[in-house]
């Protein structure tokens, strides 16, 4: 990558495409890791990489800071950290069969490789996860890497992947209609959380980063069987800076 496209990659639509199952599993990273997921995920043609190709992915310390918008001098020991870390981390996948519940376990990367004189990390996605990241024709979730960059919580990152999921491709309107116990699994809410605290601490907070960053209106409401929540839906929509009168 030269100097120019460098120093602005956070002008470039890159976007982050991953199947609809792989956004409704339980992702279990931190904000740095789930940033440098996405940047490499953003980094890879999803139409045309097969996958049976071995998929690396190359981030440069740099543009991780320009695209998050972080101080740059700890950027490579923190995008360090969070590559060691994700090699121990685990998407957690349930898919509901004739038979009941399904749960898949797999790594998000099977490698890392640190250039400590060049700033640069490369990791590589093992093969259980590189189907959920490449050849999507349909059922896909996707949204532009800049739109999501400047949230500071991965509850509003995983909010706004849902809510993508479900999204007109083209723009970031429509509605989620999600269990509680699927919403639960894909956010990741502790165990002891009551929809009181559900409601505070995760979905109140993540709508309202969305819509201060990501120039959106959310509301949502809550759905019962019998006296308990039962279901989450969510409507959504883009909002649309005014044209300004310059005549």
């Amino acid at each position: 990558m030269d100097t120019k496209t460098a120093a602005n990659l956070k002008t470039i639509p890159l976007s982050v495409n991953m199947s609809n199952a792989l956004s409704r599993a339980a992702h279990n990273l931190t904000l740095n890791e789930k940033r440098l997921v996405a940047m490499c995920i953003s980094k890879t043609d999803s139409i045309r990489f097969s996958s049976n190709e071995r998929m690396k992915q190359t981030i440069r310390a740099h543009d991780f800071s320009q695209m998050f918008d972080v101080n740059e001098k700890n950027t490579f020991r923190d995008m360090m950290q969070a590559a060691d870390n994700l090699l121990k981390r685990q998407v957690r996948l349930l898919v509901e069969t004739p038979n009941g519940l399904k749960e898949s376990k797999f790594n998000w990367v099977s490698g890392a490789v640190y250039h400590h004189g060049e700033g640069w990390i490369e990791i590589g996605f093992t093969h259980e996860i590189t189907p959920h990241l490449t050849m999507l024709r349909k059922e896909y979730t996707t949204y532009k890497l800049k739109a999501a960059s400047p949230l500071r919580s991965v509850y509003s990152w995983r909010l706004y992947e849902l809510l993508s999921s479900v999204s007109q491709k083209n723009n970031f309107s429509g509605k989620l209609l999600i269990t509680l116990d699927e919403f639960r699994h894909a956010m990741e809410i502790p165990a002891g959380y009551k929809f009181n605290d559900i409601k505070r601490r995760v979905i109140e907070n993540a709508c309202s980063e969305i819509e201060l960053c990501c120039n959106a209106k959310i509301t949502f409401k809550a759905r019962k069987k019998g006296r308990s929540v039962s279901s989450l839906q969510f409507f959504f929509c883009e909002i649309k800076q005014q044209q300004l009168d310059l005549s």
